[in-house]
């Protein structure tokens, strides 16, 4: 019996089998070559006759069931039931299970069975095996086919296989919570719009959804629990007409009586997750004709002419409309996360083919651009927030949809909310046309503000009345660009190569980083502290140059940046493929949205906790050049992590009333160091005064950039009483010379950090 549902699958990828698999032998369709190469041309072929014969199968496997009840046991087979346990990287479903088996019961033309009587409850797992190896060699056969297609097409066959293999194996871009937040927003002021063109508004929409997915679910579970209730009295009756009442009757009687109910709940299981009108205009609070209207948008009829070859040839009518009606006023979902993820773009087609296509595109302009600089702006806490913002150079005028300032760091933001058409996922012209807009020309529109304030230090503001205003930005040291789209791009902005090949891109670590706006707004909700953001952004460029990491998306990147540091050093030219790292984001939404009973703690970034705290410090003190310290000490490796906190240990220990300091430098692109020192209680008051010559003289004499010093009381660790950065080229200057020469003890030995490493 089932123990807990819940609406859709928490995740964007339904399982680890809807990944290619790697193919092994000759036996999984693969051809070589007499020089032991893949034969494209003869592996493709043996695959489409592999798949042929699969699809040939399927019909006779289904033919004698029900075709609801088939389709609602594939479908509650491959559904995460419990959030509580659940891992996308364990999970064993696979959600085009269900859709190919409602393709074949479509094909048939009918929902009822034929043939000899079979058993009340249809036996669906030889069909849940035929289905999911018909994916697995879906999979490797289109990524033969991208192959084949590259020697005549260029790189944009690869970007067209990774947005096609988006299509077929994602069920979910993002988190429920976040699309709904979209759909809300976006749609949002536009409810007399859409009860013209559509027939319902965008939350009668969701109210819709939510009656075909919980209010099915719902009715299932209710029909458990209600067997529950009949349990002690079954097991009584069959316990009176045993032979005997001794302990292995009572025991056999028990399982006799649950498997009995088990089968009563499981019996016509598609007619009791299906819906009619009536009911779901009930669940839903919408009247008759909206909820028809709702039905008739995502559904298609038995017998349409849809089949499984459709999904072979990358043309899935479920994904769009995922209800599948049997002509008898019953309405059954082959993927709830199809009919949620479907329920945006459909009303965007809707009203983007209306009289309202222009104030819609507006309105989805101006979401993209408040969420994206809402999102930063909420990590990264900047003291200068400007949206929207309108600056000249060289009597040319342009507009930012965002910038940022927080001390030595700002960050530009340049959003765009064009949709990749649908023709552009058919033919690879269009294809390139859309990603020109989305990709390469916000990142141009970026970088021409970041050589504006690189080259001059500071930039002219145009406001809406008045003269131009001139923002100083004489302190900022490090430049970060973002572009985000609204369109899911998760697969192929992670394919760096693959964008940089087709002109989209540049291989280099000052390439602004491209995401979508809801891994932007993951990314944003999970950092602790503004510096880490940036780190991470620094770390994902440098990521990009290497061009030696792959994933499936954005938020992998992410967590593996989380748990290991998304570090390669420059000599490592082995690739590396990111699996799944987004267990422990599942497990905290979950719960933080209440869909999961056991508490799951918020993914946060392995480091000695006291060196977080010194982190937070910075943080919350703001310094000046705070947060060019924060990013040079979140460069340093677990060791050098270790080593800090075990130096401020020492520091920090009761001495005879003596003030004690240590100096270390930092190797890596941009040298630095760092000076610790520490003062009894009763001359904390001379930290800085002491700290700001020694720290000036440090760094004259080691000829560095940058040089940071932090101050602490000794016997209470951690509390940064006095802080002092520079942060500027070296030069000679005598004065400075001077003063290195009284402050710093010329024998003085500097110890050196090691190279930055997994951190």
């Amino acid at each position: 019996m089932p123990r807990r549902h819940w609406k859709a699958a928490p995740r964007r990828r339904q399982s680890q089998v809807e990944r290619p698999p790697a193919v092994r032998s000759t036996a999984d369709g693969i051809h070589l070559d007499e020089a032991g190469h893949i034969d494209l041309e003869a592996s493709v072929a043996s695959l489409d006759t592999a798949i042929a014969e699969l699809l040939s199968a399927l019909p006779a496997e289904l033919a004698p069931h029900d075709g609801f009840d088939v389709i609602a046991n594939l479908l509650l087979e491959n559904l995460p039931m419990n959030p509580d346990t659940y891992k996308e990287t364990e999970h064993p479903g696979l959600s085009v299970v269900a859709e190919i088996a409602a393709l074949a019961i479509i094909e048939r033309g009918t929902r009822s069975g034929t043939g000899a009587r079979q058993r009340l409850i249809p036996n669906t797992a030889r069909a849940g095996r035929l289905i999911k190896d018909l994916a697995a060699m879906l999979s490797v056969r289109d990524a033969l086919q991208a192959a084949r297609q590259r020697k005549h097409n260029g790189a944009i066959s690869d970007l067209a296989y990774l947005l096609r293999s988006r299509d077929a194996t994602i069920r979910g871009p993002t988190f429920p919570h976040q699309e709904t937040a979209a759909i809300q927003a976006i749609f949002g002021g536009l409810d007399e719009p859409l009860m013209e063109v559509v027939g319902f508004t965008a939350s009668q929409g969701l109210a819709l959804y939510e009656g075909c997915s919980q209010g099915s679910i719902a009715a299932l579970t209710s029909r458990a629990r209600d067997s529950l209730r009949h349990l002690p009295q079954i097991t009584k009756d069959m316990r009176s007409r045993g032979p005997s009442k001794g302990r292995g009757t009572a025991k056999l009687a028990a399982k006799r009586a649950r498997r009995l109910l088990d089968a009563w709940v499981w019996f016509g299981v598609g007619t009791i997750i299906s819906v009619t009108v009536p009911a779901l205009a009930e669940r839903a609070g919408v009247s008759v004709e909206q909820a028809q209207t709702f039905l008739d948008l995502f559904s298609l009829d038995i017998g349409c002419g849809a089949s499984p070859q459709n999904f072979v040839d990358h043309k899935n009518p479920l994904a769009r409309r995922p209800l599948i009606h049997d002509r008898a006023g019953n309405y059954l979902c082959s993927s709830f996360s199809n009919l949620f993820f479907a329920l945006r773009p459909t009303l965007s087609e809707q009203l983007l083919g209306s009289r309202y296509r222009e104030r819609f595109a507006r309105q989805r302009a101006r979401y993209l651009e408040a969420a994206s600089v809402t999102a930063l702006t909420g990590a990264l806490r900047p003291t200068t927030v400007l949206q929207n913002v309108k600056w000249s150079d060289g009597g040319a005028a342009y507009e930012t949809d965002g910038l940022l300032i927080l001390d030595t760091a700002a960050v530009i933001i340049e959003a765009k909310s064009h949709l990749i058409s649908a023709k552009a996922r058919r033919m690879s012209v269009r294809l390139n046309d859309d990603l020109e807009q989305i990709i390469k020309e916000t990142a141009d529109q970026a970088v021409r503000l970041r050589e504006v304030i690189e080259r001059d230090h500071a930039l002219s503001v145009i406001p809406d009345r008045g003269p131009p205003e001139v923002l100083d930005l004489a302190n900022i040291r490090h430049v970060y660009c973002v572009t985000v789209a609204l369109e899911d791009l998760t697969l192929l902005t992670t394919a760096s190569r693959g964008l940089a090949t087709q002109g989209l891109q540049e291989t280099s670590s000052r390439q602004p980083l491209a995401l979508s706006l809801h891994s932007l707004e993951v990314i944003c909700d999970l950092v602790e502290f503004p510096a880490q953001l940036l780190h991470y952004f620094t770390r994902r460029a440098r990521a990009h140059e290497q061009g030696r990491f792959g994933t499936f998306e954005e938020l992998d990147f992410f967590g593996y940046y989380l748990k290991r540091g998304l570090y390669k050093d420059a000599d490592d030219t082995t690739p590396m493929w990111i699996f799944s790292m987004t267990d422990d984001m599942d497990a905290y939404y979950l719960w933080k949205f209440g869909e999961r009973t056991v508490p799951a703690p918020k993914p946060a970034q392995d480091m000695p906790p006291e060196f977080r705290q010194l982190l937070t410090a910075l943080e919350a003190k703001r310094p000046r050049t705070y947060i060019t310290c924060s990013l040079r000490l979140l460069d340093g490796s677990r060791e050098v992590r270790e080593f800090i906190v075990a130096q401020l240990q020492r520091l920090t220990a009761p001495t005879a009333g003596k003030m004690r300091d240590a100096s270390y430098t930092l190797e890596d692109e941009m040298s630095c160091g760092i000076t610790l020192l520490s003062a009894p209680p009763d001359r904390d008051d001379t930290l800085l005064q002491s700290l700001g010559p020694y720290v000036v003289a440090r760094k004259y004499r080691q000829r560095v950039d940058e040089w940071f010093g932090i101050g602490v009381t000794q016997r209470t660790p951690w509390d940064m009483t006095a802080y002092v950065g520079y942060v500027e080229r070296w030069k000679e200057d005598e004065s400075m010379r001077r003063l290195a020469d009284e402050v710093v003890d010329p024998d003085a030995q500097m110890q050196r950090w090691s190279k930055p490493a997994d951190a």
